[in-house]
């Protein structure tokens, strides 16, 4: 690879913008087409010195790496645009490795490699721990599939990036193990403040649990206010997760409890156009009969587990 590597990022949204950024801080250069993307993904890329480009191609052609930061839904989609791209550019050029980084199951990632290896682009498998909103040094980046070593050393530059085997599909495997926790923590979060809302607690459990369980609030006082805006991708991730216990014949009891309240959540429409503060946010959420076996309407009960709309 040259000195200064190129890496493409599909696309710049919170994540990857936040990646672009400290690769541009280290000497290395982001890339992004922006054909088609919206004026705040716009802004963002600019601000974050991203080179842009005017075509998925030309982004082919300059990146050393590219890799998909995307909304789960798309990613299947994003990796047959690229391959039509890489099969369309086959003119003997090189291509560039391509990491598929999104939270989407191991069986969607081994899909995903499949397409791109058809049309000779070389495929890993990747995953990003911590804050979606930057990368430093609470990020933790996985990585797996052949070849993966030496890719990491040129993310190693930005975050801690582990290589964690040489099959595509580890990296998302050892994410989904770490989501059991990190998304059913707000989930059992929530059905604490619910009751101690309903018995008027609200605030002294809160106190409580900043005495007892620093490290368990801090973590919950960075992730929960992001929920209002990123919730239909939550319940995306943690139902990819649902799903994979079920394939390993695990009973996933824990993951579809922490499922329905998230759903339930999402039938909430909190707005996304707030910068909630954590206790606000709480006290929204407990005022709203989020967990209520009651409707609002009347008083027929709703089947359990179901969650239900306002």
């Amino acid at each position: 690879m040259n000195s200064v590597i190129r890496v493409g990022v599909l696309h710049p949204g919170a994540l990857g913008g936040a990646l672009g950024k400290a690769i541009a801080g280290v000497g290395d250069t982001p890339i992004a087409c922006l054909l088609g993307r919206s004026a705040t993904t716009r802004k963002r890329a600019l601000a974050a010195n991203f080179l842009v480009v005017p075509s998925l191609e030309d982004l082919a052609h300059s990146s050393d790496i590219v890799i998909s930061l995307v909304p789960p839904a798309k990613a299947v989609e994003v990796a047959l645009c690229f391959a039509a791209c890489a099969d369309k550019c086959a003119d003997g050029a090189l291509m560039p490795t391509f990491i598929d980084a999104n939270s989407v199951a191991a069986r969607t990632k081994e899909h995903i490699a499949n397409i791109l290896s058809a049309v000779g682009v070389s495929c890993l498998d990747g995953a990003f721990l911590g804050p979606a909103n930057r990368i430093g040094t609470e990020n933790v980046m996985l990585l797996s599939g052949p070849g993966a070593d030496g890719v990491a050393q040129v993310f190693r530059k930005v975050v801690e990036a582990r290589v964690v085997g040489d099959g595509v599909g580890q990296a998302s495997s050892l994410k989904m193990t770490m989501a059991i926790l990190t998304k059913a923590l707000p989930a059992l979060l929530l059905e604490m403040v619910c009751a101690s809302a309903k018995n008027g607690q609200l605030g002294p459990a809160l106190d409580l649990m900043r005495r007892l369980y620093p490290g368990i609030i801090g973590f919950l006082e960075r992730t929960l206010p992001t929920y209002p805006e990123h919730i239909g991708r939550r319940v995306f991730e943690l139902t990819e997760v649902r799903d994979w216990l079920l394939e390993l014949d695990q009973l996933a009891v824990m993951t579809e409890g922490a499922l329905t309240i998230l759903e339930r959540l999402h039938l909430r429409e909190l707005s996304s156009n707030i910068d909630w503060r954590f206790e606000d946010l709480l006290r929204a959420i407990g005022e709203s009969d989020l967990l209520s076996t009651i409707k609002r309407a009347g008083t027929d009960r709703d089947p359990p587990g179901e969650p239900f709309k306002n």
